[in-house]
């Protein structure tokens, strides 16, 4: 059984050195105590492949938290973060069967790989027009200049919202996503993730009702009117608006983000894509398996649950380290080595099961016109200036890994 009473940890996993490079720590983990009880976390760690892809998949494990979506010592904030685990635990990717199984064939219905492909235009000239606005200085910031700019231009298209609100909900989605990884979250952190819910769930209440008054040609409409549109309350409405948009935000500015970087570090596989470019759909993928967006999932223990010799009690919430299971040497051989052309590619970065994420398909093709423009940069390099000779700082966030800025230099014309 996993021992729930040990007071210490081995492992700081909210430490900035954690979070600027998980791999010499999760991989101690693995070899040495692979279903790992963290105190300070309140829960178990998995690390090996094997178990965390029956984690996520299992329905011996529950996506539901327990019933709150953080947790925090200040007891000033205990209402607030009740307030937004109640909110949050509305949304599909927080629903176990049989809510989640209805929620989620509803979206199937309408985000069709049809409209995500009516996209690629619309992708494809966001991504030059932020290159080119970045040519004359021959300097970007990947993340705030083109990796955040061009999913909201695609979410905001999909979505049928106006561009003008897109800075507002990027920070809404931000505030959220801070609280989601927080592992013990500051009063800050809920007072923040706590007005932008607010403000998210009242925007999109509106937003629904003007479809309901004149459906267009949106993924929300298509929600609203569609066949399952009867059957779903606002508050689902509400959680599937916010589940798009937050998705579609996180996932796809932060795969950019790692998958530049990492090119970077690796200029031989930065070559060969730029002499390769038909390898940008496999490199995508192994992207996802490299250094993906999705560091951890957490789950709950409905029952006890064996993962190898280690039992996890029912009630005990785990987190499935996606990233360690990407990097698993019994699963992937050289799996610190990055590939662009790796054979086998068939990542967790995405989740898995009937949780598999639900915009892959959009993520997917925004990363592999993004990252496929910004290789053709001529001598392309991180901007040392920028970073004042140091590296980029990667998010203190347990659920999604990624750098504040990216800033790099490329030759023009």
């Amino acid at each position: 059984m996993i021992d729930s009473a040990l007071r210490a940890s081995r492992y700081d996993l909210l430490a900035p050195a954690f979070h600027a490079d998980p791999a010499p720590v999760l991989h101690r983990m693995r070899r040495d105590d692979p279903v790992h009880w963290d105190p300070t976390l309140s829960a178990g760690v998995l690390t090996r492949h094997t178990d965390v892809a029956h984690a996520v998949r299992s329905p011996e494990l529950s996506v539901d938290r327990g019933g709150s979506i953080s947790r925090t010592d200040d007891a000033d904030a205990r209402a607030a973060l009740a307030w937004c685990s109640e909110f949050v635990l509305r949304w599909m990717v927080f629903a176990d069967p049989p809510r989640h199984t209805r929620l989620r064939a509803a979206v199937h219905r309408a985000f069709t790989a049809a409209m995500v492909e009516r996209l690629r235009p619309t992708i494809a000239a966001a991504t030059a027009e932020a290159l080119a606005a970045a040519a004359p200085r021959g300097r970007i910031e990947i993340i705030r200049e083109l990796a955040v700019p061009v999913p909201a231009t695609a979410t905001a298209a999909l979505l049928g919202l106006p561009a003008s609100d897109l800075g507002l909900l990027k920070a809404w989605t931000a505030d959220m996503f801070a609280l989601f990884g927080a592992g013990v979250a500051s009063a800050a952190v809920v007072a923040a993730a706590h007005a932008s819910m607010r403000a998210c769930e009242a925007y999109f209440v509106d937003a629904i009702a003007a479809r309901r008054r004149a459906p267009g040609a949106d993924l929300i409409s298509a929600l609203v009117a569609g066949p399952d549109g009867a059957a779903l309350d606002d508050d689902e409405l509400v959680g599937l608006a916010v589940t798009l948009l937050a998705g579609a935000y996180e996932t796809t500015t932060h795969l950019v983000g790692n998958g530049v970087l990492a090119l970077l570090r690796h200029p031989g596989e930065l070559a060969r894509l730029r002499a390769e470019p038909a390898l940008i759909r496999n490199a995508v993928e192994e992207l996802f398996r490299y250094d993906g967006p999705a560091l951890s999932v957490v789950r709950r223990a409905r029952i006890d649950v064996a993962f190898g010799d280690t039992v996890v009690a029912g009630g005990q919430n785990v987190y499935c380290m996606l990233y360690a299971a990407n990097r698993d040497p019994a699963r992937f051989a050289d799996p610190d080595r990055l590939d662009v052309g790796r054979g086998d590619t068939r990542h967790l970065g995405l989740g898995h099961g009937i949780h598999f994420c639900l915009g892959a398909a959009l993520s997917r093709l925004e990363a592999e016109v993004m990252i496929g423009a910004v290789v053709g940069l001529d001598r392309l390099e991180l901007d040392r200036d920028a970073l004042g000779g140091g590296e980029p700082e990667f998010l203190p966030n347990l659920a999604i890994r990624g750098v504040a800025a990216l800033p790099v230099r490329f030759r023009t014309t």
